[in-house]
């Protein structure tokens, strides 16, 4: 795939032996933080922001020493990596690569072009769930998808409401988007 989108992860737990490992990954793919992507504002001595005669804040492009650091940080959950044009493929390819690495995470990438957004969650405890997504990261399911399972469940004018309901939350992924929000918290808040 050639085209590119917006892509946004955080990251929660990293495990000790493979936060390098990590980081190259993010390196590769020329990942950033915010929506600065690479740039780093001065700061003086005393620690405060630096200003050039017209009231602007002096930066330069981060070297990537720099960012390296700068990623370093980010993977507490605390800032969001992302990348304003990022390969259409790389929630898939990222996505796959963080798993085996046992990383804690959630990601998405924006609907783009004639493509639906994609995100991913993974906990090594429940694995990784890729699936379709809105704009916001938020799991999606096609109007096409609820007619094929209602259908499934119907016979002739009866519905077995119980089965429509156990597909639709399993293509929802809502036992895995509970189960990895109740992890993530509970490592969080240790």
């Amino acid at each position: 795939m050639s085209d590119y989108g917006q892509f946004q992860a955080f990251i929660y737990e990293v495990p000790e032996a493979n936060v390098e490992a990590v980081l190259d990954l993010l390196m590769e793919r020329g990942l950033g933080t915010g929506w600065d992507e690479g740039i780093v504002y001065e700061k003086d001595e005393s620690g405060e922001f630096k200003f050039d005669d017209e009231k602007r804040m002096v930066y330069h492009r981060a070297s990537d020493e720099e960012m390296r650091e700068i990623l370093r940080g980010a993977l507490t959950g605390d800032d969001q990596i992302t990348d304003q044009q990022a390969r259409l493929d790389i929630v898939d390819d990222l996505g796959k690569a963080l798993a085996n690495l046992g990383v804690v995470f959630q990601m998405s990438q924006d609907p783009a072009y004639e493509y639906m957004g994609v995100g991913a969650r993974n906990h090594p405890s429940i694995g990784l769930r890729q699936y379709d997504a809105d704009a916001d990261g938020t799991e999606y399911i096609a109007t096409f998808r609820l007619r094929d399972i209602m259908e499934k469940h119907t016979d002739g004018n009866v519905m077995d409401k119980n089965r429509i309901i156990g597909d639709i939350t399993e293509a929802a992924n809502i036992a895995h988007a509970m189960r990895f929000d109740q992890l993530v918290s509970q490592s969080v808040n240790k």
